[in-house]
């Protein structure tokens, strides 16, 4: 029997400390010496080591302590929700935007290009201030846990659900306005030589489409 997630067992309004463990898929030796090929990937260990550090500098998260082996990791945190409870808006915005930016921009690190987050604009963080819904779930999120499977999946349902709306709400206002012709026609209402232009345009048109055929 699965356990039970520790978004159930613990609140996130309270400091709590956990031991997390991870492993690698099927146990592979992926950060380490992988003794079925002989190859060493201890070179990985300081990409973890870099992607925690950048983790815990935007998460209301405390990394007390961690262990980097060949085929899993652990992790010591401790969560911090009276600290982000400190922080105003502008300061969970630009956070979650270093953690999940929509733009990125290419920065040279020892004759390396790296991609890193671009610099969030007024209109960038409004995006996230202005929707108090979205922002106390960042708020939650920094402090405490990502959302489940099941919490991600409803919030695709419910893009998906407004796209298919929009979409077909663009359709019905298209489906409104005359077409190109109709609102030319009534502009040269009466013309005798944009009413042979016309003719003759249809006359090709059908001609092109036999020929086709």
């Amino acid at each position: 029997m699965a356990r039970l997630s520790r978004a159930e067992i613990f609140d996130p309004t309270e400091i709590v400390a956990v031991h997390t463990i991870a492993k690698t898929v099927r146990c592979c030796y992926l950060l380490g010496d992988d003794h079925l090929t002989g190859k060493n990937f201890d070179h990985r260990k300081q990409w973890f080591e870099d992607k925690l550090k950048q983790l815990a500098a935007n998460f209301g998260i405390d990394l007390l302590a961690f262990a980097c082996l060949s085929n899993h990791f652990h992790l010591v945190l401790r969560s911090r929700p009276d600290v982000v409870a400190t922080w105003d808006d502008t300061e969970v915005a630009r956070r979650w935007w270093s953690l999940c930016p929509k733009r990125k921009v290419k920065h040279e690190v020892d004759g390396q290009s790296i991609w890193i987050p671009a610099e969030p604009t007024e209109w960038d963080l409004n995006l996230i201030r202005k929707d108090p819904v979205l922002l106390a779930a960042i708020r939650l999120r920094l402090s405490y846990r990502m959302p489940s499977v099941e919490e991600r999946l409803d919030e695709l349902e419910k893009e998906v659900r407004f796209l298919r709306l929009t979409r077909a709400h663009e359709l019905e206002l298209s489906a409104k306005k005359p077409g190109w012709t109709t609102r030319v026609e009534g502009s040269f209402q009466g013309d005798p030589d944009f009413e042979e232009i016309l003719r003759l345009g249809r006359e090709e048109r059908k001609s092109e489409r036999l020929n086709d055929e």
